[in-house]
């Protein structure tokens, strides 16, 4: 049975297609809710820290111009139903994607969701921001069941990594998401993790 991974447009989430490249039961699709009107909004109503949007900002910048090749792509979460149900899949994947999953979405598929930091704690938008700011270094990459609350559901497998407050922001990002990767392939992959980086 095929499983959908839902990625964002972005070079982590090209990055997180080939992790899962070499697995055929695996779709792709890239999630276009977000842009730079819904982060605005998402400062503004204080969501998100500026200090936090500007090392967010600033760490994707330095990446690579890389996005995923996949063509298949939806805005809202009526886009995610209609593209689930016309490639017959009830299994969805979350990773780095920013759209949050309605409750009709929910009822008519099982999704889980890969955050890149414990979600006891540091759950919900700025995770990595927040994390080192609270000195807590000690981290997670959590794989859970998608709820009606954001990052709440039963954790399902985590993987550990290690924040550094001395090498700044971008670069506790990278590791993050590295970690997040990690546990992608443990969940999706097939075959040697590919370029040894995971």
């Amino acid at each position: 049975m095929s499983e959908l991974l839902v990625v964002s447009d972005d070079y982590w989430g090209a990055r997180a297609e080939t992790i899962i490249a070499e697995n055929k039961d695996v779709i792709v699709a890239v999630d276009r809710s977000g842009g730079l009107i819904r982060a605005l909004k998402l400062v503004l109503r204080g969501s998100v820290p500026i200090p936090a949007a500007m090392h967010m900002w600033s760490a994707q910048r330095g990446l690579p111009g890389e996005k995923p090749k996949s063509k298949l792509v939806f805005a809202d979460n009526s886009g995610l139903r209609s593209l689930a149900e016309r490639e017959h899949v009830t299994n969805i994947v979350l990773f780095r994607a920013g759209l949050i999953i309605s409750g009709k979405t929910l009822e008519r598929c099982h999704v889980r969701n890969i955050h890149c930091a414990d979600i006891h704690g540091f759950g919900g938008l700025a995770s990595i921001y927040r994390a080192l700011k609270a000195g807590a270094f000690d981290q997670l990459a959590t794989l859970h069941t998608v709820t009606n609350r954001i990052d709440e559901g039963d954790i399902l497998d985590v993987e550990p990594f290690e924040l550094d407050p001395e090498i700044g922001y971008a670069a506790n990002e990278a590791r993050a998401y590295e970690a997040g990767l990690k546990l992608l392939f443990r969940t999706l992959g097939s075959g040697p993790p590919p370029n040894g980086r995971t």
